[in-house]
């Protein structure tokens, strides 16, 4: 990606002439920061996906000790 004064002497008056600052930094921005907002989207559906599971906790009480190992 160029800095933006590089856009803006390729595409400005200078140049091709498309730079339009309230379109252009937005979309500048977007694309920076492209990779964050698929994350928290992917964290999103996959919180959607996941399901509560209801244990009876009667059945274990006679369990001292419990090691929970959660994997990802």
């Amino acid at each position: 990606m160029l800095s933006a004064e590089q856009a803006k002497a390729l595409h400005g008056p200078e140049g091709d002439g498309c730079w339009t600052p309230k379109v252009c930094y937005n979309r500048r921005s977007h694309a920076r920061h492209r990779d964050r907002r698929n994350q928290a989207r992917n964290r999103q559906r996959q919180t959607a996906v996941l399901e509560e599971l209801a244990i009876d906790v009667s059945e274990f009480t006679d369990v001292w000790t419990a090691i929970l190992v959660v994997y990802r």
